[in-house]
């Protein structure tokens, strides 16, 4: 009898805990939720969700191929059509063939170009259903006359429902060459 008192003691206490514990949780959704934008207007939610890691390997392999200079092997990564808005402010944007074409001639500027990666993170973006990669590295890159520049670079990827990059939002700051 003893046994079977204790057990339901043990059974109140765990449940009691369990639904301290889901309604903590409940709680931390709520606090997420209530997000004070200081009047500002979203264009997301503040909901996300960590994705898994295709979208971010499909980032790393392009950033291979582009320092290997192989970027016919990330060409089918490319959505139909494709914004691209880069760090100097140049947006380029339209079917694929065409920022494909513009992507290649900006990478034959350079000789050799080695990127280091500090981070990546896949997330979606879950009020639009969108998928998106931050990617934070740095690049060193040699042009052709033989000058080495040292880039830090943090770029956002969007993915579209198949599973192609259809936007890119890059944010670069020049460092000094590596010695």
């Amino acid at each position: 009898m003893r046994t079977v008192f204790c057990l339901l003691i043990a059974a109140l206490l765990f449940g009691c805990n369990n639904e301290k514990k889901s309604s903590e949780a409940e709680g931390s959704k709520t606090k997420a939720a209530a997000l004070n934008t200081h009047g500002y207007t979203l264009a997301y939610e503040t909901n996300y969700t960590i994705d898994n890691n295709t979208n971010s390997e499909t980032v790393l392999s392009m950033y291979r191929d582009w320092d290997n200079n192989t970027l016919d092997n990330s060409k089918a990564s490319l959505a139909d059509s494709v914004m691209l808005v880069l760090s100097d402010g140049t947006i380029i944007n339209g079917a694929r063939d065409s920022v494909f074409s513009a992507m290649a001639n900006f990478r034959n500027m350079y000789t050799t170009v080695k990127s280091s990666v500090h981070a990546i993170l896949g997330a979606k973006a879950t009020d639009k259903g969108e998928d998106w990669v931050m990617i934070w590295a740095r690049e060193v890159h040699t042009d052709k006359s033989g000058k080495t520049d040292s880039t830090e670079l943090q770029e956002t990827w969007r993915f579209n429902k198949n599973g192609k990059v259809d936007v890119l939002y890059q944010y670069s700051q020049a460092i000094q060459p590596p010695k």
